[in-house]
């Protein structure tokens, strides 16, 4: 088995909740969010807590974890 998976590996990778979310939003936006209410990409606001957003176009908010499996979960990222 490769190194590059291990658990080491991954808590390295992932230290805090902040960096998982981080990577969420890489993956799933390519740091460029999209509301997934209205699937706008233009004019998207970042909550000063740094992880719930808000579309200026259907003004919902949401999250990097809106529309996934760990949408309701009890467990953080």
């Amino acid at each position: 088995m490769s190194e590059k998976y291990n658990l080491f590996y991954f808590f390295k990778q992932f230290p805090d909740e902040d960096a998982c979310r981080k990577y969420l939003e890489k993956r799933r936006w390519n740091n460029s969010p999209i509301c997934p209410h209205c699937c706008n990409a233009q004019k998207i606001y970042r909550y000063k807590n740094g992880k719930t957003f808000k579309c200026a176009h259907c003004l919902k908010q949401f999250k990097v974890t809106t529309g996934t499996i760990f949408e309701n979960s009890n467990i953080s990222l």
